[in-house]
């Protein structure tokens, strides 16, 4: 009787025994942790990126910003420089007018 259980075991419908079972989860959970840490990494390394060009973008936002005040001042000095030009010029004209003015009534006189 016992050889006849062993052959209805052996020959079965794919009967598992409670240690190859426990093998197979394991197995199957070794799997899956795998699979997890797998798509963490990708997940991690995803949020690494972004932090990046996050701190990326705030940078360059701060050097925009920086820019920005510069420019600014630049053409503040621009707007102070041209006026002292245009003041020199209007000045150098007027002399040269003046100057002029005087050569022609000196040689009118003479």
């Amino acid at each position: 009787m016992l050889e006849s259980q062993q052959q209805h075991h052996h020959h079965g419908p794919a009967e598992v025994s409670f240690d190859q079972y426990s093998d197979i989860q394991t197995q199957a959970l070794k799997q899956f942790r795998s699979d997890v840490l797998v798509r963490l990494r990708s997940i991690r390394q995803q949020a690494v990126l972004e932090s990046q060009q996050g701190m990326a973008s705030a940078s360059m936002k701060g050097e925009c910003e920086e820019l920005s005040r510069e420019n600014a001042a630049l053409k503040k000095e621009i707007e102070r420089l041209n006026y002292r030009v245009n003041h020199l010029v209007k000045a150098l004209s007027a002399e040269e007018l003046k100057n002029s003015s005087a050569a022609a009534t000196t040689s009118s006189s003479h």
